[in-house]
This record gives C-alpha cells, sequence and structure tokens, in this order.
C-alpha cells in the first residue's frame, strides 16, 4: 500500500466542525491515494466533489493541489500495477 503524500492543509477562514478541517483534508488525500476517484474520496470524509474542487482553489492550496495530483497519480499507478499483475499471472476463479 502506498503512503500518501505529505501536504499543508488549506487554511480555513473560519473554524467549521462540517467544513475542511486540517484532519478531513488529510483523510480526503490518504482515500484519494487508495481510491483514485475524488467523489469517492470526497463523500468517504462526509464532503461533497464540488467542495473539494472549490478547497483546491482556495488562495493557500498550492501544497493541497499538489498532494492532490500526486495521490491521483499514485492511484493509477496502483491500478496499473493490479492490472499488470491479473496480466502476468491470471485471475483465479472459483
Amino acid at each position: 500500500m502506498r503512503e500518501s503524500p505529505a501536504f499543508t492543509p488549506v487554511p480555513t477562514r473560519r473554524a467549521r466542525a462540517d467544513g475542511w478541517t486540517r484532519e478531513r483534508q488529510r483523510d480526503f488525500i490518504a482515500t484519494l491515494t487508495h481510491c483514485g476517484d475524488v467523489a469517492a474520496a470526497a463523500r468517504a470524509v462526509g464532503m461533497s466533489m464540488q467542495s473539494a474542487y472549490r478547497l483546491r482553489k482556495r488562495a493557500g492550496a498550492e501544497s493541497f493541489v499538489a498532494a492532490w495530483d500526486a495521490a491521483l497519480d499514485q492511484a493509477s499507478y496502483s491500478a496499473l500495477d493490479a492490472v499488470m499483475e491479473r496480466a502476468v499471472n491470471g485471475v483465479l476463479f472459483t
């Protein structure tokens, strides 16, 4: 399993328990690293895909954006690894 990329969370304008907290941002990037699906990662942390893209556009989000992009790259490599594994070794059906 791959590690999620390190990043500095986007600064929040006001503290909201239901908003993009630092922890929620970290969990989103970790989930995105494993699933490669922005909508699914946002849902997993209780947020919408649209709010994730709004967070990505905020001032101070450069590190978050870099981690997001790296997470998607890692997820695609994981998927490619799985495809290659199946191509080389086949799949057992029971």
